[in-house]
């Protein structure tokens, strides 16, 4: 006799789209180049400082540097160089001059002879910490990032009170995944310039590596609160992320929202927003979100997952399936769209392409509980009993305390007719999770299939106390005919 009990329903347990969204606080071409970029705002605005007064009697190399910084200011990059060129024809030792050329010819792509202007401005005048600054950043742009961090540590060698030095070389940290060097030099930054906008930004992207949620919400308010041109939008972005991890869905929906309205494109925002309106159970407008994501980023497989994951709340599975293998397209080896695909086939009842997706999955991450979880119960919708033990015996591997896997081991067992070890598997999920009704009902039916009328009544009186609705189950269920005349079991039903 064939008996089916309540399963342990799949559910996508949380911590998957948590296992996604982390990979935004990490994901180092994006960390790069808002790196490279505020490094770069860090070089200009040092450049500025070799404006030098606009007396007529200055020499026409420094009114020509002066011009050229001007043209700069104004992203008139091409003007800027002829402007040094010139500035240079007059002195070729104007060791400033080929360093501010160098920045210009970088912002045109001009790398090679960018590289030239710097090592010029070196040999001429090596302790120009200027000049390692931004040679040391057409390294890291290259992705020589040893070479880059050999010129921060000179520059910091040549003058120990340059906070951009500092902050260079924290990026470069932050990009090879050394976090706690990073940390460290973003703090030393900040030391030397407590006004430090950026540092404060960067430390919060290194302090997300150690799960420091309340210090990045720390170091985001602070650039947020120094960001008088309102253009810091990085600082929402990642404060909001660390709100959803707190699970402060509101305050995290606040920021992500002015992170978008104060740049538009972002895609990651988008696709964080879309995690928050998913946990908030709004899963049209997380989808809508997650569309956002990748209009402009069309390739961000994340944000095909999480509208996967809303779809799939949605009981629109067949259109889940079409956004988890748009994903693989662009990453056939994520184990998570792999799995969530198994879940909305198997929902779909499609069980043998659903064990496919998992056995897939399982391929790219062997030691997956929530994978073996879920093989499991595919192969008990297809009575492949002995497999589904198997499976439920690997998950239990890799998560020992899990009673949800042991109550559908127990379901297996009984398939296999053999109750003595279903009651243990039973025990077990009871030892984890002692107010189970489940477990408890289910003790309840084998006993009832036994004929063992005292503890089949005091197992299912339990179950009936801590979930009534099994009350009305069990009075139509046959697995307790042989008992069902009992007065003792009749009393169940008579109150």
């Amino acid at each position: 006799m064939l008996v089916f009990l309540a399963f342990y329903l799949f559910n996508i347990d949380n911590a998957y789209a948590q296992n996604i969204s982390i990979k935004i606080f990490s994901d180092n071409s994006v960390v790069k180049i808002d790196s490279i970029l505020r490094i770069d705002k860090g070089i200009e605005a040092r450049l500025y400082e070799y404006k030098t007064d606009q007396s007529s009697d200055l020499p026409p190399e420094s009114k020509l540097l002066n011009a050229g910084l001007e043209e700069s200011s104004k992203k008139q990059f091409e003007k800027a160089i002829k402007l040094y060129t010139k500035a240079l024809q007059f002195n070729s030792v104007f060791a400033k001059a080929y360093v501010s050329r160098a920045y210009a010819r970088s912002q045109v792509e001009q790398i090679e002879k960018a590289f030239e202007d710097y090592n010029q401005a070196i040999e001429i005048e090596p302790n120009l910490a200027d000049a390692y600054i931004g040679r040391g950043n057409l390294y890291f742009k290259q992705g020589e990032n040893e070479s880059a961090l050999r010129d921060f540590d000179l520059a910091i060698t040549v003058n120990k009170n340059y906070y951009d030095a500092y902050f260079s070389r924290g990026s470069v940290y932050l990009q090879l995944e050394k976090y706690q060097e990073a940390i460290q030099d973003f703090s030393e930054a900040i030391d030397l310039n407590p006004q430090y906008l950026d540092a404060y930004t960067q430390r919060g992207y290194a302090k997300s590596y150690f799960k420091d949620y309340k210090g990045i919400i720390e170091d985001s308010t602070k650039a947020i609160q120094l960001d008088v041109k309102n253009q810091e939008y990085a600082a929402y972005n990642n404060r909001g992320l660390a709100f959803y991890y707190l699970e402060e869905n509101q305050k995290a929906l606040q920021d992500l929202n002015e992170c978008i309205k104060r740049d538009s494109s972002f895609s990651f925002a988008y696709y964080n927003r879309g995690l928050v309106l998913n946990d908030l159970e709004k899963y049209k407008e997380a989808i809508s979100s997650y569309e956002l994501a990748l209009k402009y980023e069309p390739d961000n497989y994340q944000a095909m997952i999480g509208r996967g994951m809303a779809l799939n709340s949605l009981g629109k599975d067949e259109e889940a399936i079409a956004s988890y293998n748009q994903a693989l397209h662009y990453k056939p080896d994520d184990y998570v769209s792999l799995l969530n695909r198994g879940s909305s086939l198997s929902n779909l009842g499609k069980h043998e392409e659903a064990l496919a997706s998992y056995n897939e999955a399982l391929h790219y991450k062997p030691d997956d509980y929530q994978t073996w979880f879920n093989k499991g119960f595919t192969l008990l919708d297809l009575e492949k009993y002995e497999e589904a033990l198997d499976s439920y015996d690997q998950a239990l591997h890799y998560k020992p305390g899990s009673y949800e896997a042991f109550g559908n081991r127990a379901i297996a067992l009984i398939n296999l007719g053999k109750y003595e070890e279903a009651v243990a598997s039973y025990d077990q999920a009871l030892h984890y999770k002692p107010d189970d009704y489940r477990a408890l009902y289910g003790k309840a039916s084998i006993y009832g299939l036994q004929g063992d009328l005292s503890l089949a009544v005091k197992n299912l009186k339990q179950s009936i106390k801590l979930n009534p609705e099994y009350k009305e189950k069990a009075n139509s269920d046959s697995d307790f005919d042989l008992i069902r005349e009992q007065p003792e079991f009749k009393k169940l039903f008579s109150s």
